[in-house]
């Protein structure tokens, strides 16, 4: 796809990106927390000590793309694609090459290997999701292969052995995977053609291969083996699959079609499928649809549905179904008290649920205070606030502790940071700035009532290019706004001089020909730092563009008479080049240098948002998803604008 561009350099340059950076949220409200168990140091917060409310996880600044919450064990997913864990390490599941530390926590009568903060884990980078198993992790690589490590009990590290790793291994055989879920002894894996395989532990029937006593057996506790299978075997009769989930001994997946099926495991209903016999192979859940997300637990499962509301099914002894009720259930019922849920996550006998304001909920067993309420022991069968916690976007249930990721906030325009001497420099609280020759220049961009409260850019030649359907070029694209906050403004961009490459005019407005301009749109400052762009690392700085609400649309126009328009909705994202290439007028607060660097914010999206676009033409077109390009036609160091859409509705 093309990365050059104009509109993000005019968003840099007209509202002087990366002015200032403001302070972190409040401790405990950003960043990631556990809660519950920690005699093996799985809250990593330094102690071993449990909490029955949220505690900050020790060290980890960075930003996160995940956590996940095994039995004593904890992994975090670095935005930089390496992982961090903390916890127990007797069986490696540190992966940091040992078995005997980093340090050792006390257990009954004697101490166990562990670690009470976060270490990395080893070789490991390009990861894009994790899932914390009983004992061992899992690591999806961008590359659709799996490492895992720690515990290989049955099988679970899927490398052809049973024996234990302190590193990570490759799991074999495994390409093209899309998702990776661990838990108990057995992990399984999503396809990119929507099959799933499985591994490990196939006593229960896990494995959905369609038997409980193969394919091979691999030593057990005691002197007994177990049947397992050593590396990935394929799961009978499934296709379609757009999520999974493991739990200690039975598995989840959803369909295309919003329904679910399950297998291994039944004795408390964990399958849904209205009894309790095991199955080894996928049979479906009963009276299920309209589902979005699912989760398995130790002898409990949910079901997220596209209205917000969850289901739960199974192990209800401790409350984990929310219902009110401590009654099993081999169906699915409505988790009590719950609505406008984002993402749920199963433990072995606790539920979470985090709302879409942030906030989370739990329920379930609450025996170390992996509820997170406040209180120390007990239960509660319907759902209780999470104490504390706000713009939570990650969550994780384990063994007995649960963990939650609060990602901090955009960065503000209008306020006064420090930066490093050599870097440039504020002096005393009116922000007055010293440039260092050669670093740039620091300026105070205010928010108040009377200064800077509105801005103009203009911009270079655009070309609007849609596959399938005719170009659009632009002479010049302009901006104005308006700054409304300390992190956000009001944004209209317009493109003049529009014409397609058949000769007619484009125009967002009948009475403005050849005139595209957006609608109304609000804007948020987001920087991104050490992106890898075209084998370059570069800082990034530009503006998360959303239709002013009630508005759904960013633009819409037409071409000739009413031929050919196209309707954008979602969000765009501009970006800029490196920042020790930008000029002065770019505004930019920090110099990037190797020491006394300023840590910029991200995205939340990345770089590129997904937006929906509908195709109504009358000129030939493609069925294929279409990508519409913004970039520039002249000069050098542009900053592209780039939106990913797709090709609905009539025509298509």
């Amino acid at each position: 796809m093309n990365r050059i561009g104009v509109i993000g350099l005019c968003l840099a340059a007209a509202f002087g990106l990366g002015s200032a950076v403001g302070p972190a949220a409040a401790a405990g409200s950003v960043g990631p927390s556990a809660w519950g168990h920690n005699e093996q140091g799985e809250l990593g917060n330094g102690t071993t000590t449990k909490s029955d409310v949220p505690v900050s996880v020790s060290g980890l600044t960075a930003r996160l793309s995940g956590v996940s919450a095994g039995s004593l064990h904890s992994l975090a997913l670095l935005s930089s694609g390496t992982v961090m864990a903390w916890g127990a390490n007797g069986s490696g599941q540190l992966g940091n090459g040992s078995f005997t530390g980093p340090e050792t926590c006390p257990s009954g009568f004697t101490s166990v290997p562990c670690s009470t903060t976060p270490v990395a884990v080893s070789g490991l980078s390009a990861v894009t999701a994790v899932s914390a198993g009983g004992g061992f992790g899992v690591a999806l690589l961008s590359n659709g292969t799996v490492k895992s490590w720690g515990s290989n009990f049955a099988g679970a590290l899927g490398n052809g052995t049973t024996a234990d790793s302190n590193v990570p291994v490759t799991v074999k055989g495994l390409t093209g995977v899309k998702a990776v879920s661990a838990d108990g002894p057995h992990a399984i894996a999503l396809l990119s053609d929507g099959t799933v395989v499985a591994w490990g532990d196939n006593e229960y029937g896990q494995l959905g291969d369609g038997t409980s006593t193969g394919p091979e057996t691999c030593p057990s506790a005691g002197f007994s083996t177990v049947p397992c299978s050593r590396t990935p075997v394929p799961v009978s009769g499934l296709s379609g699959v757009t999520a999974i989930s493991a739990g200690d001994d039975h598995n989840l997946a959803l369909l295309s079609n919003g329904t679910v099926v399950a297998w291994g495991a039944n004795n408390d209903g964990q399958l849904g499928d209205g009894s309790t016999t095991d199955s080894s192979v996928p049979v479906p859940v009963g009276a299920l649809s309209g589902v979005t997300a699912v989760s398995a637990g130790g002898f409990h499962s949910l079901a997220l549905l596209g209205n917000g509301t969850v289901m739960a099914w199974g192990d209800n002894g401790n409350g984990q179904l929310g219902d009110g009720t401590l009654s099993n259930s081999a169906v699915p019922v409505a988790v009590s008290g719950v609505s406008g849920v984002a993402a749920i996550s199963a433990g072995l006998a606790h539920s979470l649920a985090q709302l879409g304001d942030g906030t989370v909920k739990a329920w379930g067993w609450n025996n170390e205070g992996q509820l997170g309420d406040g209180v120390p022991t007990g239960e509660s069968t319907v759902a209780v606030p999470v104490s504390g916690l706000t713009g939570a976007r990650f969550i994780s249930a384990g063994g007995y502790h649960s963990l939650a990721y609060s990602p901090p906030s955009l960065p503000e325009v209008g306020r006064c940071v420090k930066v490093a001497a050599g870097a440039g420099i504020y002096q005393g609280a009116a922000c007055v700035t010293k440039a260092v020759p050669g670093k740039g220049r620091y300026e105070w961009i205010p928010v108040s009532a009377t200064e800077k409260q509105a801005f103009t850019g203009a911009g270079a030649e655009t070309t609007l290019a849609t596959v399938g359907h005719p170009p659009i070029h632009c002479v010049t694209a302009n901006i104005s706004g308006e700054y409304t906050g300390p992190k956000t403004a009001t944004v209209q961009i317009e493109f003049q001089a529009c014409t397609n490459s058949l000769g007619q005019q484009c125009q967002s407005n009948p009475q403005n020909k050849s005139e595209l301009k957006t609608l109304p749109l609000e804007a948020e400052l987001g920087l991104i730092k050490n992106q890898v762009v075209e084998g370059r690392k570069i800082v990034v700085a530009g503006l998360d563009l959303k239709p002013q609400p009630p508005l759904s649309n960013l633009l819409v126009y037409e071409c000739g008479s009413a031929t050919e328009s196209a309707r954008l909705e979602g969000s765009v994202i501009g970006r800029v080049g490196p920042i020790n290439k930008m000029t002065t007028t770019m505004k930019l607060l920090y110099y990037a240098k190797k020491t006394g660097e300023q840590v910029p914010e991200r995205f939340e999206s990345g770089l590129t948002d997904t937006l929906t676009t509908t195709f109504q033409s009358g000129l030939e077109s493609t069925s294929a998803p279409s990508t519409l390009n913004i970039k520039e036609e002249t000069g050098s160091n542009g900053a592209p604008l780039e939106i990913k859409a797709k090709c609905e509705g009539p025509g298509c």
